[in-house]
């Protein structure tokens, strides 16, 4: 107890309210906690329960003689790869319209539980980020806090789904409470394809999504327990905005009809097709539902976005939501605390020699996770490509980088937005016996859970191994909890 205490008192030394602050402090165990662990080990086991599920035939209905033959590996490796998606809140399913009600309900409720280990994994690490640093930014929210927020973020969520779902028939009651659920937490889990009437329903969840419970604490009231000002977080939720708006018009000016004369080139139902407010704003949708729930809106094949339009929708998965969201992607906070070390802002160039070390602990870990991130996706992206290469049908035309880049970020920082090369790595036209001689859709699926796992813990590690950095680079004269 020897450290907790004298993180405590160190924190709380000097301030008139310090019983509010040694309120929040973390006990020993709290800081003995190992997230990124913890949360694999979630992970691996929600999966394989959510496997064992899937695997039975009241959740994915089999022929009988399809189960005594060939396609029983097949079978099992879909849902292994279904599960695994649905813990990591990829949402990136083989055979996601053949499920029964039962098999729709087993994949939501592990895309919740997947959530929810995220969510304690990352304030877990917040913590001992926060604790390693002394705690002179103030407390930070506890458990109990940020699971209400996350509750109710999911509650709101499946409640606006089903008011739309009733007003506008557009689908199922069941499918929207349970898409509704899973999307507002942060997993782009759908079982059938969005009509566009639902779309607002998206947007929805999609910011609920990506708020965080920093942001949800500060609109009740109760940003005093965060240990930031309100105006911080406020001028950081615009921030963002402000970015998801860069990207959004990237993709409406890469989506300009093409001009031939006169005559303009275009396909039906694509955003080249539409006008130019009605172009915006499905822009809009397409970009803050890839950063916030993952679900996708937009067809995203080389037929119907642009090059450019595929890039920008992967670097939105890529960015993710707020601080304290359950969306993946390397979130805004850690983005532009890093972006501020680069460019030199207020804040970093600190005064006191102490606070600009604890400024540098956190910039590096942030600067490391968006590292991270940015290369797990770029890895997987050409691995995707060389898998396709691999096992492609001479008449399959070949991916871009744009098509790889969208699907590797959809994997690495969870969302569903793909542009078609993960359901051509991981299809079942690459079952032995179908013109081949052993199967090759394991090598997609194989790759993709493993871009899924390392892209959901490795921020987490990172915080967590900041938190845990030998004190050897604090400057002269500085308390070793400064």
């Amino acid at each position: 107890m020897e450290r907790a205490d004298a993180i405590a008192a160190q924190a709380t030394s000097g301030r008139p309210d310090s019983a509010r602050y040694t309120r929040h402090m973390p006990s020993e165990s709290a800081l003995r906690f190992r997230p990124a662990r913890t949360l694999l080990i979630s992970i691996v086991l929600i999966a394989a329960a959510s496997t064992l599920l899937l695997m039975q035939p009241f959740a994915t209905p089999l022929d009988p003689r399809e189960r005594e033959h060939f396609y029983w590996d097949r079978h099992l490796w879909q849902c292994i790869y279904d599960s695994f998606s649905a813990a990591c809140g990829c949402g990136l399913l083989t055979i996601r319209e053949t499920y029964s009600a039962a098999g729709r309900v087993i994949l939501t409720l592990a895309a919740i539980a997947g959530s929810l280990a995220y969510v304690i994994a990352a304030h877990r690490a917040s913590i001992r980020l926060r604790m390693a640093v002394g705690g002179t930014s103030g407390p930070l929210a506890g458990l109990s806090a940020v699971l209400v927020c996350w509750a109710a973020s999911i509650a709101i969520g499946a409640i606006v789904w089903i008011i739309v779902a009733m007003a506008r028939g557009a689908m199922p009651i069941a499918d929207a409470l349970m898409t509704g659920a899973a999307s507002a937490g942060g997993c782009g889990l759908a079982f059938s394809s969005l009509p566009a009437s639902m779309h607002i329903a998206v947007l929805a969840s999609s910011i609920l999504a990506a708020a965080g419970w920093p942001l949800l604490l500060t609109l009740v009231g109760r940003n005093a327990d965060i240990g930031v000002k309100k105006r911080r977080i406020l001028w950081s939720c615009f921030g963002y905005f402000v970015s998801l708006a860069l990207l959004t018009t990237i993709v409406a000016l890469c989506e300009q009809p093409l001009q031939r004369g006169q005559r303009q080139v275009v396909l039906d139902q694509t955003l080249s097709a539409e006008a130019a407010t009605v172009r915006w704003q499905r822009a809009a949708t397409a970009v803050v539902c890839a950063a916030g729930s993952g679900l996708p809106t937009e067809t995203a094949d080389a037929r119907s976005l642009s090059e450019g339009s595929r890039f920008a929708l992967g670097l939105a998965a890529w960015l993710g939501g707020l601080g304290g969201s359950a969306t993946g992607g390397v979130k805004w906070s850690l983005f532009i605390l890093a972006f501020a070390a680069v460019v030199g802002s207020a804040g970093i160039s600190a005064r006191a020699t102490s606070a600009h070390w604890t400024a540098h602990r956190c910039v590096r870990a942030a600067v490391r996770v968006i590292g991270v991130q940015l290369v797990l996706t770029i890895v997987t992206a050409v691995g995707l490509l060389a898998i396709q290469r691999q096992t492609a049908s001479p008449f399959d035309p070949a991916p871009g980088f744009g098509e790889a880049w969208l699907d590797a970020s959809s994997a690495v920082n969870g969302a569903a937005v793909s542009s078609g090369i993960s359901a051509n790595v991981t299809s079942g036209r690459l079952s032995k016996g179908l013109g081949l001689s052993a199967d090759l859709y394991q090598y997609g699926m194989g790759w993709l859970m493993l871009a899924m796992l390392l892209g959901r813990a490795a921020p987490i590690a990172i915080v967590s191994r900041a938190a845990d950095e030998p004190l050897s680079d604090a400057p002269a004269g500085t308390s070793p909890l400064a």
